[in-house]
């Protein structure tokens, strides 16, 4: 089954409407989002969109707004993102931004999936310890993202501040997969945005937004600025509200979410073709090798996509992540991982 495009959800969505202008939450489409602003008149949009939530961030400067290229999404398109908030503010369409530090404040630990149902439950039991194991890996052993780093990972992942005394006893001293699962707090990018579409007198009585101005008084807002600048959003809110409408969700389409996964979801099976062994013994070079940045920080003798990302390893060769994951499992069998049942989805060959 093909999924139409978000240019083509984008144009249905306006030419079924003629009455009333649209709320949009647009997430992980910035191309065909910029395309499709790029390619309208600007009658047509400011008839059909009334106002426009997006998961990513950008900078409010003296009532307009740039892309903040810190954001990931930002900085994998910027002639895309730059398109687009131009198009916003040439427009006067009203938008909201939810960004990475509201969804780092309001990060899910994993006791969530403890009470989670069905087959998304059984699904992501067995995809999401193999996720977090790619992120820890990559983080202490690969030089390839070196952005990506241990720091990285107690910030982003564990929510520890730099300025804790335990940032730096923990930066210091060996790091375990376990204490790392233990840890973790998910941030769910996208669900903050969603949350956000909901409107802010939902928002409020939620507890949600607090000190927040309307939107007829303020044409763009950024939740998620800085650590420090969340635009008036209570963290401990919104991880509540989050946990239940995720439960709430599963559990709503629990027969249909059936149906789907057993028909579209096959389980990873793990190319041999780079054993255990063999990258083991690249190992030493790969981290002896991860100071060979050029001035601006990029890797030398990498391949790369359009957008400046590493494809594969030397030699074409990526980490076999499998693998390493049931080494992993087998070595450490004191992981705490009581809210991740590893055991109850289809082994490789089942």
């Amino acid at each position: 089954m093909e999924y139409p495009t978000g240019y083509h959800s984008l144009d249905k969505l306006a030419h079924q409407n003629d009455t009333q202008k649209l709320v949009v939450l647009c997430l992980s489409s910035l191309q065909d989002i910029s395309e499709y602003f790029g390619k309208q008149d600007d009658e047509f949009l400011q008839k059909h969109f009334g106002h426009i939530i997006v998961q990513g961030g950008y900078i409010i400067q003296d009532s307009s707004i740039k892309p903040d290229l810190k954001a990931m999404n930002n900085s994998f398109h910027p002639e895309a993102a730059a398109t687009f908030t131009d198009r916003l503010h040439t427009l006067g369409i009203p938008s909201d931004a939810w960004g990475k530090e509201v969804a780092v404040a309001a990060g899910l630990d994993l006791s969530i999936f403890k009470e989670l149902d069905g087959p998304v439950r059984k699904h992501l039991n067995w995809k999401l310890p193999r996720q977090l194991y790619g992120f820890y890996w990559d983080a202490l052993n690969k030089p390839f993202k070196p952005h990506l780093d241990k720091a990285w990972l107690l910030e982003t992942h564990m929510r520890i501040d730099k300025t804790n005394p335990a940032f730096q006893t923990m930066i210091a001293e060996p790091l375990s997969f376990g204490k790392f699962v233990d840890q973790t707090k998910l941030p769910a990018y996208d669900a903050c945005a969603a949350m956000g579409a909901l409107g802010d007198p939902f928002l409020r009585r939620l507890g949600i937004l607090e000190n927040t101005q309307e939107i007829s008084d303020q044409s763009y807002r950024m939740f998620g600025e800085s650590p420090d600048n969340l635009g008036g959003v209570n963290p401990e809110n919104l991880n509540f509200a989050l946990r239940v409408f995720l439960k709430g969700s599963i559990k709503a389409s629990y027969e249909n979410a059936s149906k789907l996964i057993s028909g579209r979801i096959t389980w990873f099976v793990p190319s041999y073709e780079t054993t255990l062994e063999s990258y083991k013994k690249k190992l030493p070079y790969l981290r002896g090798n991860a100071h060979d940045k050029t001035e601006d920080g990029t890797e030398r003798g990498i391949k790369k996509d359009k957008f400046g990302k590493p494809i594969q390893g030397i030699e074409d060769e990526g980490p076999p992540y499998e693998l390493l994951f049931q080494e992993e499992m087998l070595q450490q069998q004191t992981i705490n991982m009581e809210s991740l049942i590893i055991d109850d989805a289809p082994r490789n060959g089942d």
